[in-house]
């Protein structure tokens, strides 16, 4: 039989724990309803909930993000967490999820993209980008993201498009491959470096 020496600590300490942790989901859900208009200043979301299991998870619905000259909108975006980050006071995002998105001017819609495997300062994540246009033309993209002052770096950048209508130098598919291409803005225009593409 248990000694009560031992097994009423291990309850305390179980209920102490899990207590922990729903107060840092509950905190964590806050944080992110209040910062996110912070930082995004643009961003209206309709609706965030918080699911726990199989990992915390944060679920938002209906974004809608404006910036002068375009517009972002996604049905809905998960943000995953490992259940190890809880633990520390600012818990650490593994993983992004946008659905159901569109992008203007571009004309993009069924915008999904992944950002997985984010690095602790959230400055390097493998991408994975498939869109398709109002035209039907469809675009993907998989490359090594790397955010930086001004802008972001694709390595071993893949990017492959099927246009369904009209030709691009006598070809419907188009295959871009580079080791490294930037894009940054330079006062307020964008500029676009590429290494060693193919």
């Amino acid at each position: 039989m248990w000694n009560k020496r031992v097994l009423y600590p291990a309850i305390v300490g179980v209920v102490a724990l899990a207590v922990f942790f729903l107060y840092q989901l509950h905190q964590l859900q806050d944080r992110f309803k209040i910062r996110l208009p912070q930082v995004l200043p643009g961003l209206q979301i309709a609706d965030a909930r918080f699911a726990y299991f199989p990992s915390p998870t944060l679920v938002l619905s209906q974004l809608d993000y404006q910036a002068p000259g375009w517009n972002f909108s996604a049905q809905q975006a998960i943000a995953r967490f490992s259940w190890f980050s809880l633990f520390s006071l600012s818990p650490h995002i593994k993983q992004i999820e946008l659905y159901g998105g569109t992008i203007a001017p571009l004309n993009l819609n069924i915008v999904s993209l992944t950002l997985d495997h984010i690095d602790q300062s959230y400055n390097l994540a493998e991408l994975s980008l498939t869109a398709e246009s109002v035209e039907n033309n469809r675009l993907h993209l998989t490359a090594l993201a790397q955010r930086f002052a001004n802008g972001v770096a694709l390595h071993q950048l893949q990017l492959n498009v099927e246009m369904a209508q009209g030709y691009f130098l006598n070809n419907r598919d188009i295959t871009l491959s580079a080791e490294k291409l930037s894009l940054s803005q330079q006062q307020k225009q964008w500029q676009m470096c590429c290494n060693r593409a193919c």
